[in-house]
């Protein structure tokens, strides 16, 4: 998610999207949103703003059931936070999420 979306989820621009503030995760439920996650989101849907492929499991075909819902806790986690704000916190969380801290 990091690679596209930043390490806050804020997105990065012409590549993808922010998470945070997001009226499809919004307006989804957690199921519909694990189903992007698990499944992708093509250039031909018409939920795709970017018209960029996003791959299934977001390229990682090792994320397992367990790890999409903790994403998409996170991606509701961060729904409360104001646009734009750094998160900072939330960040190295994610970061420890995806590359564990050996200590």
């Amino acid at each position: 998610c990091i690679t596209c979306h930043g390490p806050t989820g804020a997105g990065l621009p012409n590549l993808a999207p922010s998470l945070v503030g997001s009226e499809f995760v919004k307006s989804s439920d957690n199921s519909a949103v694990a189903k992007v996650i698990r499944q992708g989101r093509g250039i031909e849907d018409p939920n795709n703003k970017t018209k960029k492929v996003m791959p299934a499991r977001g390229g990682n075909p090792f994320l397992t059931e367990a790890d999409i819902s903790h994403l998409v806790a996170f991606i509701r986690k961060i729904q409360s936070q104001p646009v734009g704000s750094s998160a900072a916190s939330d960040s190295i969380q994610l970061a420890n999420w995806v590359v564990p801290n050996p200590n």
